[in-house]
């Protein structure tokens, strides 16, 4: 089952940002957890409210596949 959390954050200038947390757990372990962070908290919870139901409906967004880079160095 997804949820969202909304974390208030202040900036160094004093200005607040919100930082909207959509996590899925299973068997009491996070199997997916993703961050947004934005100006105003209306719009971490709009985001918050459409990313569960997003995952709810269409299931666990496929993991990214990591990228190796190779460095040669001496190839030429």
């Amino acid at each position: 089952m997804a949820f969202f959390t909304i974390e208030k954050r202040l900036r160094s200038d004093g200005t607040a940002r919100y930082r909207c947390t959509v996590a899925v757990k299973q068997n009491g372990k996070y199997v997916h957890r993703e961050n947004k962070t934005f100006s105003k908290n209306t719009l971490a919870k709009s985001w918050g409210a459409k990313r569960v139901a997003y995952i709810e409906e269409h299931g666990l967004p496929e993991p990214e596949k990591e990228m190796k880079e190779t460095l040669c160095y001496n190839c030429w």
